[in-house]
């Protein structure tokens, strides 16, 4: 019966986390589809912006031409009037100059010359002949007036206005037409693109149905298998068997806080009885220790290792100072709203009773401060803080805490590599280094725990590991171990291994034993 149930049990632990992977996988390339089809339409859309533009472009073009041909009709307006107005000038000439009175009022110049520098007031020449009479031979300027001004003014300016007119239009009507055209053509391609992407949209949509459908396939799953997984694990606690540590290690090592949750829920509906007391009085030690702290969620277990360790009755200060100091602003949130929903008191009324000094200030600063969580950084801001912490460090005989306190509880991570990597730069040295000979006990460990997690946490878990190991501290193993699991574990077990030359999967193994190991081992996962 025994040798059935193992078997049952290893081919579910077996077989679903596969194809519960492959289905995570191809939510996560449905996911990255949606993405580039998003990219894609935003695109299209930048594209659409642009001919838009250049539609409004021809369009101020085309307004410019209609003010240039206006200008131009303006000016063959003019020179008909000018025309018209020298016209009735040469008739009145005219008509002067065939009255017999208007010729004896025009005098006699002495030469055409002179008659020509006084301004064409007469238009005459005077003949003496022999005889000594006069006779005035009135030029018929009338004629060359006409012939020269009407010609050479009227014709070659109503034939320049009018060629300006004709080319100013010929042009107008071909940008006039080919603007129409651009943009018909633009706006089918506008209304093109829109219709591609409201399928584009249509399809996101379909895909996003499909998606919710996968998810809910999934869940329907779980809950299943954690129904199989209640009764197989209730079968292991039945009276007369005993309790198959085996069986429940290869149920519970590999599930998810989701499925955890699950399996608890299911057990409870099913037997009305809560999972974890019943885990409690069947495993023993150090294995229903680690047992206990998976079960919970990353939030909830965060919160109750912080609150064991403010207890009088456990004071494990340095498990919940690194559990603060090495946590995100918006996973510190969570914890608080945790805390205070757990326990009814928060988190910072905890920590000012139970702690003291600067390393009260220094934890109460760092769960109340809101701090920036990307990647940016000031790097006039990290030159700032470099020197003020030289002249908090280095420079004084005693260490300025509150300066440490202010500048590390303040910055985002990303920031603090920044101030690091000033700090190396302007004194020669590591800002580790500089508030480890500074500093002590509670406020040390903290203070660098901020620090080392900014710069790599995966190293500064690694090490934490290597310590617990090799002093035998089973309670920071098992809960370094448990918390990093669903967090960064590969990259703890890469860090370790560049550093100790010995995998992480090898050192625990060497350092425990048992289904202690066992439980351990799983949880590291396969060996890399």
């Amino acid at each position: 019966m025994r040798s059935i149930i193992r078997n049952a049990i290893s081919c579910i632990a077996n077989q679903f986390p596969d194809s519960q992977r492959e289905l995570r996988l191809s939510h996560c390339d449905l996911h990255i589809r949606i993405a580039i089809v998003q990219v894609r339409v935003a695109i299209v859309e930048v594209r659409v912006a642009i001919y838009s533009k250049f539609v409004a472009i021809y369009s101020k073009f085309v307004a410019i031409v209609q003010v240039r041909v206006a200008i131009y009709s303006k000016f063959v307006a003019i020179v008909e009037v000018r025309v018209a107005i020298y016209s009735k000038f040469v008739a009145i000439v005219q008509v002067r100059c065939d009255n017999p009175k208007s010729q004896r009022r025009l005098g006699f110049p002495t030469s055409l010359s002179s008659d020509r520098e006084q301004g064409g007031l007469s238009r005459v020449a005077a003949v003496r002949l022999g005889s000594g009479r006069v006779v005035v031979v009135t030029i018929a300027t009338n004629l060359d007036y006409r012939n020269e001004f009407g010609k050479s003014q009227r014709e070659l300016g109503l034939s320049q206005c009018e060629y300006v007119n004709r080319n100013a239009i010929v042009e107008f009507g071909k940008s006039q037409r080919e603007l129409g055209l651009s943009q018909c053509e633009l706006r089918l391609s506008h209304c093109d693109l829109h219709i591609r992407i409201a399928i584009v949209q249509i399809r996101i949509a379909i895909v996003q149905v499909r998606i919710a459908i996968v998810e809910v396939c999934i869940t329907i799953v779980e809950v299943r298998i954690a129904i199989v997984e209640v009764r197989i694990e209730n079968k292991c606690f039945e009276i007369g068997l005993g309790c198959d540590a085996k069986a429940v290690i290869s149920i519970i090592a590999h599930r998810d806080a989701t499925q955890r949750s699950l399996i608890q829920h299911e057990y409870k509906e099913l037997y009305s009885e809560d999972l974890l007391k019943r885990l409690a009085s069947e495993l023993h030690g150090r294995l229903e220790t680690a047992m206990l702290m998976w079960m919970h969620d990353p939030v909830g277990r965060d919160a109750i290792v912080i609150r064991k360790g403010l207890l009088p009755a456990v004071i494990d200060l340095c498990a919940a100072t690194e559990v603060i100091c090495s946590r995100t602003p918006s996973q510190i949130q969570l914890i608080k709203e945790t805390y205070q929903y757990k326990f009814g008191v928060s988190i910072e009324q905890d920590i000012g009773k139970h702690t003291s000094g600067h390393h009260k200030k220094l934890l109460v600063a760092y769960v109340t401060t809101p701090r920036y969580e990307g990647f940016e950084v000031d790097m006039e801001m990290a030159m700032k803080d470099a020197k003020d912490m030289y002249e908090a460090g280095e420079k004084r005989w005693v260490a300025d805490d509150k300066t440490f306190i202010r500048i590390l509880s303040e910055r985002s991570s990303a920031q603090l590599a920044a101030t690091c990597t000033a700090y190396h730069d302007l004194y020669g040295g590591p800002l580790q280094k500089v508030v480890k000979g500074k500093t002590s006990g509670k406020l040390q460990h903290g203070l660098l725990t901020i620090l080392k997690c900014s710069l790599n946490p995966a190293e500064y878990f690694a090490k934490v590991l290597r310590k617990a190991m090799k002093n035998s501290d089973d309670l920071t193993l098992m809960r370094v171990i448990v918390t990093r699991t669903e967090n960064d574990m590969q990259y703890v077990k890469a860090e370790y291994l560049r550093k100790y030359k010995k995998t992480l999967d090898d050192a625990v193994h060497s350092a425990t034993s048992g289904h202690y190991r066992t439980f351990l081992l799983a949880l590291l996962g396969p060996k890399c």
